[in-house]
């Protein structure tokens, strides 16, 4: 089974009103076997959510970002 690592990034941003809070971001890559399975192109959308179990995780596929699920 392919795996990716996830990267974390903080940064910290000034509100209008002079306060700051701080963005949290975690990114990751798709591996090529799962792009070309599901014929992932440019502008595609991932829609994550909680699998059943505590490390799984539900996968929708949106073609074309249209709002059709596969």
């Amino acid at each position: 089974m392919p795996k990716t690592k996830v990267s974390v990034t903080s940064t910290e941003v000034e509100n209008d009103d002079g306060t700051s809070r701080t963005v949290v971001q975690a990114r990751t890559t798709i591996p090529k076997d799962i792009r070309e399975f599901f014929s992932l192109e440019q502008g595609d959308e991932l829609e994550w959510g909680m699998g059943s179990a505590k490390n799984k995780i539900e996968l929708g596929i949106i073609k074309g970002g249209d709002g059709d699920s596969e």
